[in-house]
């Protein structure tokens, strides 16, 4: 199948976003992690959402979208938290706090 598993499109528009935010094409990164976000959302993958979520606030920073990206942060907290990742919500903790006190 050329389309691959259907449960996955999600991954390749997330791999797509990291490829764009390291070419520093960060408008590009910032359109295919939203719509990541929207995919998993739409099909409850709680965890890829908090990870989409997450990379989407580095981007954010890096470009200097800081209260975008602290609004990100939240949302990746928030989904970690209602997956049970609670050693990931307190590493987003601690950076946040690094990042904005």
């Amino acid at each position: 199948n050329k389309q691959g598993h259907p449960n996955c499109p999600h991954y390749l528009t997330i791999l797509d976003a990291e490829e764009q935010f390291l070419r520093g094409k960060h408008s590009k990164a910032v359109t295919a992690y939203t719509q990541a976000i929207q995919s998993t959302s739409q099909r409850g993958y709680v965890h890829d959402q908090a990870l989409a979520n997450e990379r989407l606030a580095d981007c954010l920073m890096d470009y200097g979208r800081c209260d975008d990206a602290k609004y990100r942060y939240g949302e990746s907290s928030r989904l970690y938290r209602e997956w049970g990742a609670l050693k990931k919500v307190e590493v987003l903790k601690a950076k946040t706090q690094d990042l904005f006190g």
